[in-house]
Formats: structure tokens, C-alpha cells, sequence
């Protein structure tokens, strides 16, 4: 049976709609829920950045924190080695003196026998010690130098034996009375105090030698 034209080309026009419609739902189908998920997707993204941004902030801050308690550690090394290093010293220095306060008294004990040491004479010992140590330090000569620095240690420590309230100090290089009276004392305007004490070895008050010894008037 003929088909008339009217109808198939109703026909047609159906099937092409629908050929239409349903390419449309195909793409719409596929399309929309997958643009849906990204931008479901975009937020979590951004999410993930930003935490992990704030985690990089605190580690820094973290490792800042560290790095200045790191600082005060060190600080705290450098002190406590100085402090060492200074009772060190100050032991030494106290095991010397021992040590030279024996060989004095021994050598103060066979004098009295003899029956010629006092005060006067064991201070002129000790200025001629100290005069003959500043010509070793203008004859730049070294072994001289050792020699009569060791010499008025022991002179100094049997004046300092034989009379009351002083104790003994060797000078280190640079040093000035003023510097040693704020050190012991803690005010360098008593600086004449040690001068007078040590009159009889200080020729110039103004210039001391390295690894003289003088008397500290307690």
C-alpha cells in the first residue's frame, strides 16, 4: 500500500525530532552530571591547598622556634665554658700559691734560724728581684725573664708571709692597677691602695710587667 507523501514526510519529521530529542539527552545525559562533579570536585581542591598551606606555616614556625632555642643553648655552652675555663685558672693559680707558700715558709724558717730576715730586708729582696725582671723585659731576654718572674713570686710570697691581710697576684700582659683594683675590688679608684703595698717593687706605677707579682691588700 502507497504511503502518501503527507504522512511520510510527518513520518520523518517525527523520527528526526526524536533522533534530536534524544541526541539532546545524550549529551545532556553525560554531559551536565560530569561539569556537576567538577565543580563538586573544585572546592575540595581549593580545601586541600589551603591546608596544606597552613601546614607549612606551622612547621616554619615549628622550625623558627627550634632554631632560637638551638641560639640559646649555644649561648649557654659559650657562659658555662668561659666559667670552666676561668675556675680553671683560678685552681691553678690556688695550687701554685700553695705550693709556693710552702717553699716559702720553708725557706722563711731556715732564714730565722739564721737570725737576718724581716720584713725591710725581705721587701729590699724583692725590689731587687723586680728591678732585675724589668731589665730581663728591656734585654727582651726570655730565660731571664722566667727566671727572676718565678724569683719575686717567691720574694713577694715571704713579705706577704710576714705580714697580715694581703694575698698575691701575678700581673697579666696589658694590665694596669686600676684594672686589677676593679677586678678585686670592684672600683678601680683604689688602684693607690695597691701601689702602696707594693712600693718596693713598682718603679713606675704607670707600667707593670707581665708576670710580676704583687701584694693585694685584703
Amino acid at each position: 500500500m502507497k504511503v502518501p507523501f503527507y504522512l511520510w514526510a510527518t513520518r520523518a519529521g517525527v523520527a528526526k525530532s526524536m533522533g534530536i530529542a534524544m541526541t539532546a539527552g545524550m549529551l545532556l545525559g553525560h554531559s551536565v552530571p560530569g561539569l556537576a562533579q567538577q565543580d563538586q570536585d573544585a572546592p575540595e581542591t581549593e580545601q586541600s591547598v589551603e591546608e596544606r598551606e597552613k601546614s607549612r606555616e606551622q612547621l616554619e614556625d615549628e622550625l623558627s622556634v627550634t632554631r632560637s632555642e638551638l641560639e640559646n643553648h649555644k649561648e649557654e655552652m659559650q657562659k658555662m665554658r668561659k666559667r670552666i675555663e676561668y675556675l680553671e685558672e683560678e685552681l691553678a693559680d690556688t695550687l701554685e700559691k700553695k705550693a709556693a707558700a710552702a717553699t716559702a715558709n720553708d725557706s722563711q724558717e731556715e732564714t730565722e734560724e739564721e737570725g737576718s730576715v724581716n720584713l725591710e730586708s725581705a721587701k729590699d729582696t724583692a725590689g731587687e728581684t723586680a728591678q732585675a725582671l724589668a731589665d730581663a723585659y728591656r734585654r727582651d731576654n726570655p730565660e731571664e725573664i722566667e727566671q727572676y718572674s718565678e724569683q719575686l713570686y717567691d720574694d713577694q710570697r715571704l713579705v706577704s708571709l710576714m705580714q697580715d691581710d694581703t694575698t698575691l697576684y701575678r700581673v697579666k700582659q696589658g694590665e694596669s692597677l686600676a684594672n686589677i683594683a676593679m677586678r678585686y675590688y670592684g672600683d678601680g679608684n683604689r688602684w693607690p691602695e695597691i701601689h702602696e703595698a707594693n712600693s718596693h717593687v713598682i718603679e713606675n706605677p704607670d707600667r707593670l710587667w707581665p708576670r710580676m707579682t704583687l701584694l693585694l691588700p685584703m
